[in-house]
């Protein structure tokens, strides 16, 4: 019966993602509804499918991929995780590890790292008709082509704006060049060099786990869901959603630039921290990254471009708020019945 009532209320995740304030949503092991700040505790349902709602307050949730020179930030020979990384069209984001496989060698990150080009209204993945260069450290840490490590391989899409969206990973892989040496699987710890175990691991509610980032450098967090559904903010207008992630609580687990970090517990791969707020981080799970092989480098598009504004941009806010509610109010009667 209760997993019933769970799966209808899963059935409005949709509506309660496009409510302002709605940041996310968990069913593990309560219902939950992560809102912006306190001003929208009260405009969420406490009562969904019959079951009780937990309201929690995470702040707004953003990409860490752009943050001002700190640590980690010079040029690192050979190569390891948690320096600084980008395309030359970013600041700098964090390079979570280098992975031999077969004769090739790979540095991975987020595609919002290594694939992406973020200007004030728009989001843009990076056209690959032209190679896309990989620069150690990023451009915001004085980084030029002349620190070039290898080439954008390719990436896992990202849909915007769309609260059906089936997003799992902001991941991006960067093919090495010949003769740029590196630690397999090595990752900066505290002070020393850790080799990991890239065979995923899950994680529960309460799990301490530990990240290595470019600007807070080896730091370690409790989880505190397991599983949610999380919208992020790239830009102003561009939004998506990600499923699955884990929520981890933010005391000095990570700040902007950490973007791309590896996060382990017990020395195996839980994900990529990719997102987060002044309250918690987000990671993407790693077993979506190692279930597949990367995919295909995607075809080259001349535009580049996924999203400009969202497709409810030129509709009223008050109008778009009246109609969610009318809807939710009409899906929740239903679901009482």
């Amino acid at each position: 019966m209760q997993a019933d009532r769970y799966n209808k209320a899963s059935l409005i995740e949709e509506e309660l993602l496009l409510l302002p304030g709605v940041v996310g949503i968990s069913y593990n092991p309560r219902i939950t509804i992560f809102v912006e700040s306190e001003e929208y505790v009260d405009a969420v349902p406490h009562v969904v499918a019959k079951i009780p709602v937990e309201v929690k307050v995470i702040g707004r949730v953003y990409i860490l991929g752009y943050g001002a020179s700190i640590d980690r930030t010079k040029r690192v020979r050979p190569l390891v995780g948690g320096i600084s990384v980008g395309n030359p069209q970013i600041t700098a984001g964090t390079l979570a590890v280098v992975i031999e496989q077969e004769r090739d060698v790979f540095a991975l990150s987020n595609a919002h790292v290594f694939a992406m080009k973020i200007e004030d209204h728009c989001v843009k993945f990076l056209d690959m008709r032209e190679p896309v260069p990989i620069i150690q450290p990023g451009r915001v840490d004085g980084g030029t082509l002349n620190d070039k490590i290898g080439v954008l391989h390719t990436y896992w899409p990202i849909e915007f704006n769309n609260p059906k969206a089936k997003n799992y990973l902001d991941a991006a892989v960067a093919l090495l060049d010949a003769g740029v040496s590196y630690y397999n699987r090595g990752i900066l710890t505290n002070g020393t060099i850790t080799e990991i175990d890239i065979t995923p691991v899950d994680v529960n509610n309460g799990d301490i786990i530990a990240k290595s980032g470019r600007t807070t450098g080896y730091t370690q967090g409790a989880v505190i869901c397991s599983s949610a559904v999380i919208k992020v903010g790239f830009c102003r207008d561009i939004w998506a959603v990600f499923r699955d992630c884990i929520i981890v609580e933010n005391g000095k687990f990570c700040r902007p630039g950490d973007s791309g970090s590896v996060c382990i517990k017990d020395g195996k791969f839980v994900g990529l921290l990719f997102a987060g707020s002044p309250v918690v981080g987000v990671i993407c799970k790693a077993k979506y990254m190692i279930a597949q092989q990367p995919p295909p480098p995607p075809p080259p598009s001349p535009a580049g471009a996924y999203a400009l504004l969202g497709a409810l941009g030129a509709i009223s806010s008050e109008y778009i708020l009246r109609l969610l509610t009318e809807k939710i109010k009409e899906r929740m009667k239903r679901l009482k019945e």
